[in-house]
């Protein structure tokens, strides 16, 4: 790389000077100059590494002039050259701000070339360090992220302006100052006193940062939450000579931070721990708990029926809903005790520190009651109830699983036994619950393995004794147990949702019964089938029935399908539109157990239905019990007036017989007529066609039927 040098005045007075220039291996590019002006516009499009100006001929007597020049050098190096007598006459000039003396001497000259590559080399270097620092100052300006120097004592000695504004100091005001008056930080001091950082970064000679959670205190007082790494500063030496503090605002990370812990340890929705803080919570009292020998309770709560609300109102206000129930929940507890959503309409409470059990009681039956008052959702007031399952550590179980798994199991017990109340857990639910639980394993591959059967009980015309159609019942053989009672597994399928794909193959096979009874004489028997809450809300339900239809081939008015006020109440719009729809294609519908539900009867009055059946437990001694007699009375009169067929269930005696006859029931059936039959004996019975009418009014002696109706498919 050439080095280029301007020399002012003089080839002949330099001539041997010159020679050493071209003599070296250097690249020299010498250029030559009669006047100081001429460098200087010179200089205003090039550069040089030095300029050589020769003091032959008396040249530059004026200092003053001289200076001028040299301010207008750029800080480049400038070298005086003369003879050696001059020597000392260069000392003022040096003064001035040359850099040195070189002699043009021929014994010298050599020595003159040495000084110039040296003067070159060291401004060069001069350059690069200052450029460096330039850059690094520059970088460290224009960071986000706060830069503090500080010296082995602790004092600060440089501060960027990303500094200053997170410190709230000036650099000037915060040069000079310790460290941790401008850096003050608020520690967490927890574990005792914890020195500042770059105090610690200074005695360890290594690398350290705050600790978590660290605060900045700023100069007007205000808190910003920073996180840093701070590093010695150690020359080439291994000498310390400072410390460096970079840090950053991380007070929206932070928060940020806060916001999604928050959130995934609470229910979006209701804003209560959700389940698995309550997990957390309830690990830490359990160790309480077993620690100081105390107890503590779970409660799990569900609302009654809130899919029915949430179905026919809409998730919206079902929501609106949940948080009310939520708030209601949290009134009702102690400030110490956890209220926890687990999803859907579940709830946990956690009772820890239990002095007595009894406090649990009233603690349950303020959150009955309280959710029973009714909630305000706009404009609207609903009312819901709930269930509540309880278990106690350490007298119902000693770890967390099985602390929630028996308060479950006892909330199953509570809303088998009629909900809307609380329920302890005792021993012998778990053989309650491991029932089910086999029940319902079983249930998903009875289908397939062809398990299934399905009885049927014939009404009867209560005048003739003709068989008018038949009752489709299902029934479960069970490979270990035989026969299961419908009563065992319908509500278990409900709840599991099995019961569609039961309800299904039901009515599939009922209509394949009634084309094989057709292919044997037997025209258009009309076959019963019960339809359940879960099935009718399907939205593919409708489009279901009638393929089944379109696949077997039957008439359309040969299946019944019964529903009961309470699944028709679970979404009436939509049920309306369902029934609208399957009453067009020609389907016969029944109302099954009437008059045990608590629907309106304008509304029943506008539904299409072709039969109402009377429950049988207004069948029960109806000639001797005045109250059930003027019910069943009232519902025949309305039955006549709708113009619809009243068929009364559960007839066992020849009294309750002769009443319905004397106020003119059309239809019933019963154990005083039949019992369910296998597909074989209710094919002997439709083809003989009748029944035989017990004559007289003593009352036969047979078994009463079971008064649920889960031994049916409802």
């Amino acid at each position: 790389m050439a080095i280029p040098i301007f020399i002012l005045c003089g080839v002949r007075e330099n001539a041997t000077f010159i020679k050493q220039f071209a003599a070296n291996d250097e690249d020299w590019l010498i250029t030559f100059f009669q006047t100081s002006a001429s460098v200087i516009r010179h200089l205003k499009k090039h550069s040089a590494d030095v300029i050589i100006v020769s003091m032959a001929r008396g040249r530059f007597k004026d200092l003053a002039r001289f200076s001028r020049f040299y301010d207008a050098m750029s800080h480049m190096p400038v070298l005086m050259s003369g003879a050696e007598h001059q020597r000392c006459a260069a000392e003022a000039f040096i003064a001035c701000g040359a850099q040195g003396f070189g002699s043009c001497d021929a014994k010298d000259s050599l020595a003159s070339v040495q000084i110039v590559r040296d003067l070159v080399l060291r401004f060069r270097l001069h350059s690069q360090l200052k450029s460096s620092a330039v850059r690094a100052e520059v970088t460290l300006n224009a960071i986000s992220d706060g830069v503090i120097g500080a010296d082995t004592d602790g004092n600060i000695d440089f501060i960027n302006p990303a500094a200053e504004v997170l410190t709230g100091w000036s650099k000037s005001s915060a040069t000079g100052q310790p460290i941790g008056k401008v850096m003050s930080i608020d520690l967490d001091d927890s574990l005792g006193y914890e020195p500042h950082p770059v105090q610690m970064a200074l005695q360890k000679r290594s690398t350290t940062g705050l600790s978590a959670g660290a605060v900045l205190v700023k100069r007007d007082g205000s808190r910003v939450d920073i996180e840093d790494s701070v590093a010695p500063i150690i020359d080439y030496r291994g000498n310390l000579t400072g410390a460096v503090v970079v840090f950053h605002d991380v007070s929206v990370e932070r928060a940020m931070k806060v916001k999604m812990t928050y959130l995934a340890e609470h229910d979006y929705l209701t804003q209560l721990p959700n389940r698995v803080l309550f997990q957390d919570r309830l690990e830490q009292a359990v160790r309480a708990a077993r620690r100081h020998r105390q107890r503590l309770a779970v409660m799990f709560i569900d609302l009654d029926n809130f899919k029915h609300i949430n179905d026919s109102l809409g998730h919206a206000v079902g929501d609106q809903l949940l948080v009310s129930v939520a708030k209601t929940l949290t009134r009702s507890v102690r400030a110490s005790d956890t209220v926890s959503r687990q999803g859907g309409d579940e709830f946990v409470v956690l009772l820890p520190t239990l002095q007595v059990d009894e406090d649990v009681e009233v603690i349950a039956r303020k959150i009955l009651q309280g959710v029973t008052e009714g909630h305000q959702l706009n404009e609207r007031t609903l009312y819901i109830s709930a269930s509540i399952g309880i278990s106690f550590y350490p007298s119902d179980a000693t770890n967390v699983e099985d602390l929630i798994k028996h308060a479950d199991t006892a909330l199953y017990d509570a809303k088998i036994k009629g909900r809307n109340r609380y329920q302890f857990f005792m021993p012998a639910m778990n053989a309650k619950a491991v029932e089910r639980q086999l029940i319902e394993a079983d249930l998903r591959s009875a289908i397939d393995l062809g398990q299934f059967i399905l009885h049927y009980q014939p009404k009867v015309d209560l005048s003739s004794g003709r068989i008018t159609g038949v009752e489709a019942l299902v029934r479960w053989c069970h490979p270990r147990e035989g026969m299961i009672s419908p009563s065992r597994f319908i509500g278990i399928a409900e709840d599991s949702k099995l019961i569609i794909p039961i309800g299904d193959w039901v009515v599939r096979t009922a209509c394949q019964q009634i084309r094989k009874w057709g292919e044997q004489g037997l025209d258009n028997v009309c076959v019963a089938v019960n339809v359940s809450t879960i099935e009718l809300l399907q939205t593919c339900y409708v489009d279901n029935i009638l393929a089944i239809l379109k696949e077997t081939g039957i008439a359309p008015g040969a299946l019944q399908l019964e529903l009961t006020e309470t699944v028709l109440m679970s979404d009436l719009p939509f049920n309306f539109q369902v029934l609208s729809r399957l009453k067009a294609a020609g389907l016969s519908l029944a109302l099954d157990d009437f008059g045990t539900g608590a629907s309106s009867l304008a509304y029943l009055t506008q539904l299409p239905f072709d039969v109402l059946k009377i429950d049988q437990s207004f069948i029960r001694h109806v000639n001797l019990r005045t109250d059930n007699s003027a019910v069943v009375a009232a519902i025949l009169a309305m039955g006549k007036s709708l113009q619809h067929c009243v068929v009364a269930e559960g007839i066992e005696d020849s009294l309750e017989l002769g009443f319905l006859r004397q106020h003119g029931c059309q239809e019933g059936q019963g154990y005083l007529f039949s019992r369910p039959l296998s597909e074989t004996q209710v094919t002997t019975l439709l083809l003989a066609g009748s029944v035989g009418i017990p004559a007289g009014s003593s009352a036969i002696d047979r078994p009463r039927q079971s008064g649920t109706q889960h031994d049916r498919l409802a």
